[in-house]
């Protein structure tokens, strides 16, 4: 911009890194630039609050995103979820998962759906545009006939100490990177932990799509940034699935509270966007 005899630069959002510090604002004006900060700059930090959370925490953000009846129900008791939402949606939710750097689910999410968890778009992405796809799979039991394997975008598989060193070489074998994290007691990985290794390369923002006990442990954790509903109309009824499952509330003063920061039409469903408070 020097060299190119710009005279005036506006900037949003001052970058926080250590690695810039503002250095490149202080090169301009020793230049004679005038450069004015701090334009529009919620709409910036928006923009970037990936990249913004994982420089001031290490972690990346999280966003899980749901999809259930207006009843709140995510599937039938038999664990039939196809289709609950209308195809404007489902491509609403590739568009979404296309902003992240990584899609993360379980391995029994996994083993029960059989998902790609891909970005499927038209024009299609190429291989180095798909965001990373995260699987927390503790004891490495995710087989590699899964359709998860069967096209050429990254697998990345969170696991605990206990995995077996043949599941670590079967697994390996079939081009899966393997990354060792602590447990947080009963049977999961330590999300924090998952994070920050997410964070340590560079992964800014991260996408979950998971059943109802995935999506309440990240909301348990504390660790969730937002949350996405797409509501279908349509009632799956009691004996159906739940949205998600979180620890008892004995009382309405230990109820999660949420910030809902946008509702709109897409296709046939409602889509909420929440962050908790």
């Amino acid at each position: 911009m020097i060299n190119a005899g710009i005279r005036r630069v506006v900037v949003g959002h001052v970058d926080p890194s250590c690695q810039v510090a503002g250095r490149g604002i202080e090169r301009l004006r020793q230049a004679g630039l005038e450069v004015e900060t701090g334009v529009l700059e919620q709409e910036a930090v928006s923009l970037n609050r990936g990249f913004l959370r994982r420089v001031e925490t290490g972690m990346p953000w999280v966003t899980v995103k749901l999809a259930a009846s207006i009843d709140g129900r995510t599937a039938l008791a038999s664990g039939e979820s196809r289709w609950i939402t209308s195809a404007a949606a489902r491509y609403d939710v590739h568009r979404l998962r296309g902003e992240a750097a990584a899609i993360l689910s379980s391995s029994a999410t996994v083993k029960r759906d059989d998902p790609l968890l891909n970005t499927r778009l038209e024009p299609p992405l190429d291989d180095a545009q798909q965001p990373l796809r995260v699987i927390l799979d503790p004891l490495l039991k995710l087989s590699t006939k899964a359709k998860l394997f069967s096209v050429s975008a990254p697998v990345l598989i969170f696991h605990g100490e206990a995995a077996q060193q043949a599941d670590r070489a079967r697994l390996e074998a079939a081009g899966v990177e393997l990354a060792e994290v602590p447990m947080a007691g009963n049977r999961r990985l330590d999300l924090g932990a998952v994070l920050s290794e997410l964070g340590e390369r560079e992964i800014n923002s991260v996408w979950v799509e998971a059943g109802a006990t995935m999506a309440g442990a990240w909301l348990d954790s504390r660790l969730l940034d937002e949350l996405i509903v797409y509501l279908a109309p349509c009632l799956l009824g009691e004996a159906a699935q739940p949205l998600l499952q979180i620890g008892e509330l004995t009382s309405m003063d230990q109820r999660r509270d949420l910030s809902i920061t946008d509702v709109r039409r897409v296709g046939e469903e409602i889509r909420v966007t929440a962050q908790p408070r």
